[in-house]
């Protein structure tokens, strides 16, 4: 990590949760909110104040670019550890992820009607087994796994990974979405080099003992019956699909971020060097990668799609790969 952000542990937050997080991640458990001047403590006794402003790194690096060019001094971070969950705030904006507000579109009529999920079906196979190589904050794996999906879902951040797998962890506990999240399972890291490994295993099924250790961040409860990786580390069959939305594209204009993904701009660089994403996932031999790009952005490392499924404000290029049938 780049830098530290601690965790404010609320009322109703569970302790124990929350010092494994901390440790985790390597950063405090503070009892009580930072404050937004400079990112020190509401405390009034100066040696706690000097302590929690300690684990505030929030200079330089930490500025956000406006518009004009000009700059301005980023409120903040933290992670509120409460009962309502794990959350992502500057005192301000506050992130938190919540599947329940996808209820609607996870509903079969309006589910069919989707264009991720269109892209991703392959004639004649009723359950596929996708690679999400970019989960963000994991909407996107949701619709698919609603769709039958067995989705295996790689956030390399781990202020990301942690509000993801919270979000999953929430879900299970809702009986519309129990099923649907038990078909997803989260993996904190890399997916380009889960991706090189799992190719290097499909090149030499005969030596198939790679490992490329991965640890599912949800309940086993949660563990899907069919994983990309077991815990042992231990390569399984390629994927049917590999699904990637390279987060933070280039914009002209600052404007154009979503709000609540201006607090995830503290935390995560645009997407990795796309050419080696790309090549990663061709390398792992799917049936088909699909890439979720802006309506008139330009292809993924430039490579042009079998086809494309057009929405107003987005696309998603198809690459098939009948060979790899």
């Amino acid at each position: 990590m780049k830098r530290r952000i601690p965790i404010q542990l609320q009322a109703g937050g569970n302790r124990q949760k929350a010092d494994a997080l901390a440790a985790h991640l390597n950063t405090d458990l503070l009892e009580i909110p930072p404050s937004k001047e400079a990112g020190r403590a509401t405390a009034s006794h100066p040696a706690d104040r000097a302590h929690q402003a300690s684990v505030y790194p929030l200079k330089a690096e930490s500025r956000l670019q406006e518009a004009d060019g000009g700059e301005h001094t980023a409120a903040p971070v933290y992670l509120a550890f409460g009962a309502d969950g794990l959350t992502l705030t500057d005192g301000d904006q506050s992130m938190r992820g919540d599947f329940t507000k996808l209820e609607k579109r996870l509903q079969y009529h309006n589910l069919t009607h989707e264009l991720l999920v269109k892209a991703t079906k392959i004639k004649g196979r009723d359950t596929l087994h996708v690679i999400d190589a970019t989960a963000g904050m994991g909407e996107d794996s949701l619709l698919l796994a609603a769709s039958g999906c067995y989705v295996t879902l790689y956030e390399q951040d781990p202020i990301i990974a942690a509000l993801l797998a919270d979000t999953m962890q929430r879900a299970l506990e809702e009986p519309a979405l129990h099923d649907i999240v038990a078909r997803m399972q989260l993996v904190e890291g890399n997916s380009s080099e889960a991706l090189q490994a799992l190719s290097r295993n499909c090149a030499h099924p005969e030596a198939s003992t790679e490992a490329f250790q991965t640890e599912n961040l949800v309940d086993d409860a949660a563990a899907p019956s069919q994983k990309a990786m077991d815990r042992n580390g231990t390569a399984i069959a390629r994927p049917d699909v590999i699904y990637l939305d390279p987060m933070f594209p280039e914009r002209q204009k600052s404007g154009l971020v979503k709000k609540k993904f201006q607090l995830l701009h503290y935390l995560e660089a645009p997407a990795e060097d796309e050419d080696a994403l790309m090549q990663a996932a061709i390398a792992a031999h799917p049936f088909k990668i699909v890439v979720k790009r802006p309506a008139k952005g330009p292809y993924l490392a430039g490579q042009k799609p079998s086809y494309s499924l057009n929405g107003k404000a987005i696309r998603y290029d198809c690459y098939v790969f009948p060979e790899n049938a």
